[in-house]
C-alpha cells in the first residue's frame, strides 16, 4: 500500500509576511481511510510561485533546503503545527509549501521508476500562498482546497516526463447542483 503526505488542516490562501502559517499534516492511504502506522519524519520547504508559469517548470525549480518539521505518529495525527514563512519574502509574493519524507535528491518529486518507490510517503505541494504586509486590505481568510503531486517516469529516449496531478481535497456535497 502507498501512503501519501497531505493536509488534514490545509494552509491558508493568504498569509502575513511575518510569522508563520498553521497546518496539520497527515500520512494516510490514497482514500485517507487508513492512517500510516509508525513514525515518519516530515520535512518542509518552500518554492516560489510565479503566475502563468507551468507547474512542471515548478517541479524542476529549486526549493528552499528541506527542514525537519515534525515526526508524525498516529498519537499526534491531529496536532496543529506552525511553519515559518519563507526566507526573504516580500509583499505580494506567492510561495508553495512542500512536505516531504526525505531530503536527498529531489524529494518533492515522485519518481515512478525508483526501485524504492513506496518505501516512504509521497510528497505533497500546497497551492500558492500569497503573502501580504500587515497593512494590506487583502482578505486573509480561507483555506486551500487543492493539493498537487508531481510524478516523473522515463521514456524510451532516456528522458523523463513530469506529470502534475491536482487533487480536490474539500467537497461541499450538500450544494450539488441538479
Amino acid at each position: 500500500m502507498f501512503f501519501y503526505l497531505s493536509f488534514l488542516r490545509p494552509p491558508p490562501v493568504n498569509s502575513f509576511l511575518s510569522g508563520s502559517i498553521s497546518i496539520t499534516p497527515q500520512i494516510a492511504n490514497d482514500l485517507r481511510t487508513e492512517l500510516f502506522d509508525g513514525a515518519q519524519d516530515i520535512y518542509y520547504s518552500w518554492a516560489p510561485h510565479q503566475a502563468g508559469i507551468a507547474t512542471s517548470y515548478f517541479a524542476l525549480s529549486p526549493t528552499t533546503k528541506p527542514v525537519k518539521l515534525t515526526t508524525w505518529r498516529r498519537s499526534s495525527a491531529y496536532k496543529e503545527i506552525s511553519v515559518p514563512s519563507p526566507p526573504g519574502i516580500r509583499d505580494g509574493q506567492a510561495w508553495r509549501l512542500v512536505l516531504t519524507s526525505q531530503v536527498q535528491g529531489k524529494p518533492h518529486i515522485i519518481h515512478l521508476n525508483d526501485h524504492e518507490l513506496g518505501k516512504t510517503p509521497f510528497p505533497v505541494f500546497s497551492m500558492p500562498i500569497v503573502f501580504h504586509s500587515r497593512n494590506t486590505k487583502a482578505s486573509l481568510v480561507g483555506k486551500q482546497e487543492q493539493i498537487e503531486r508531481m510524478y516523473t517516469f522515463p521514456l524510451a529516449s532516456n528522458e523523463n516526463v513530469c506529470i502534475t496531478v491536482r487533487e480536490q481535497t474539500s467537497f461541499d456535497l450538500d450544494k450539488v447542483n441538479r
